[in-house]
């Protein structure tokens, strides 16, 4: 899988400006330029960020989030109170994958998510049927297309936007 932003718009934000995409590519030895930028190596440069500007990170799970008049209240499953004025909720796109319950049933050799794939290439030769008129569906019809699956896109509207 691949961004779907060029690698010069794709550094994650930093007070400096110093830990861009571009120069973590450069310490790691890996491809930067014209090259699409791979979901690993995003991945590796995310963590890599994080490690240098935010080493301590403690993963607590929030168990409750509550808007008061102008602030939040939060309870984490430590069984610690905290209170903010501003809450950002990132939960990434593995909580939301979809498949419908008309297709839930079926075997998984059969049915996929495409949040569940990092590697499209098994799929060579092979009929897939991409369900979905959304990007979790549009990139990998085009990868799979890419790498010389034969591919049918599946979609409820008249054209895709």
């Amino acid at each position: 899988m691949f961004l779907k932003s060029e690698g010069f718009a794709s550094s994650l934000s930093d007070p400096t400006g110093r830990y861009t995409l571009q120069q973590f590519c450069g310490e790691a030895a890996l491809p930067y330029g014209s090259a699409p930028v791979s979901l690993e190596t995003f991945t590796q440069y995310a963590l890599s960020f994080q490690q240098h500007l935010v080493p301590m990170v403690e993963e607590v799970l929030v168990t409750m989030l509550d808007r008061q008049s102008n602030r939040f209240e939060l309870r984490l499953a430590t069984g610690e109170e905290v209170r903010a004025t501003r809450v950002v909720v990132a939960t990434g796109l593995s909580h939301a994958a979809y498949i419908p319950s008309a297709l839930a049933e079926l075997p998984a050799e059969l049915l996929s998510h495409s949040s569940n794939h990092h590697d499209l290439s098994k799929f060579k030769g092979r009929f897939v049927v991409v369900i979905g008129g959304g990007q979790s569906a549009l990139e990998p019809a085009a990868l799979l297309n890419e790498g010389q699956a034969r591919v049918s896109l599946l979609i409820r509207r008249s054209s895709i936007e």
